[in-house]
């Protein structure tokens, strides 16, 4: 019998809302879920969906908090899968209900009636100086060393952060997009035909390669879409406050 979670029709994708501050589109979302406006049997967070989130770092947590309550209330009512990405990692800590996929466990491979779907944020693979980076930022020493520090002078290190990200613009189209995931793909396990979920590019893009189906969601930040799958011969993504995928 396969040990491998099973995607269910009718599931909820949002990825990327980078919620900070000056956005709060997320709250919005959540409210919805709240309500039941939006009932899904599943929930899926693909990764950035603060701006900034870390374990161990104590004035984003405290930022959070509310909004760590709110997941951990709604998880008690459905499934949810939070794919830690870039900038919301080390977070096992901080709930105990929403199932969290670190970087070690991404890809993810779920099973559904249109065969394999395998999840991830999608910097998983990167450059060799980007995986030292990434396995770096995410040792736990690190994170409470800076924390100690940070706390000790006033915290000038988490707001330096949290005020160069909002003013970031994360909103844009990448030239040569398909290229640039064809040469990561043979890096993803399993076999074809399969169907590959990731975050992280904010391009809303998708497209077929040698029995693979790669779909690329947007970013929530940038239009405040989420997605809701449709499997029945093959896999379809309804986009909801926008066109379809």
């Amino acid at each position: 019998m396969s040990l491998k979670p099973k995607l269910l029709d009718g599931a909820v994708f949002i990825a990327d809302a980078h919620e900070n501050a000056r956005r709060h589109g997320f709250s919005d979302f959540l409210a919805r879920l709240e309500s039941g406006e939006i009932a899904p049997p599943q929930l899926f967070l693909m990764g950035d969906i603060f701006d900034l989130l870390f374990g161990d770092i104590t004035h984003v947590i405290d930022n959070a908090k509310p909004y760590i309550t709110r997941l951990e209330a709604l998880a008690k009512r459905f499934p949810i899968y939070y794919f830690e990405g870039n900038h919301d990692f080390n977070l096992a800590p901080l709930f105990e209900f929403v199932h969290i996929i670190p970087l070690s466990k991404q890809p993810m491979c779920f099973e559904s009636p249109c065969g394999e779907v395998w999840m991830s944020h999608g910097d998983k693979y990167g450059t060799l100086g980007n995986v030292i980076y990434t396995k770096l930022i995410r040792q736990p020493w690190l994170l409470k060393g800076l924390n100690a520090l940070n706390e000790l002078l006033g915290r000038p290190i988490s707001r330096k952060l949290i005020d160069t990200l909002e003013a970031k613009k994360i909103c844009g189209k990448i030239h040569g997009f398909e290229e640039l995931i064809k040469k990561k793909l043979v890096f993803y396990p399993g076999q074809s035909p399969k169907t590959i979920l990731e975050g992280h590019y904010h391009q809303n893009h998708r497209f077929e390669h040698q029995g693979i189906l790669y779909v690329n969601f947007s970013s929530f930040a940038c239009d405040q879409s989420y997605f809701v799958v449709q499997c029945s011969q093959s896999i379809k993504f309804a986009q909801l406050r926008g066109g379809n995928v």
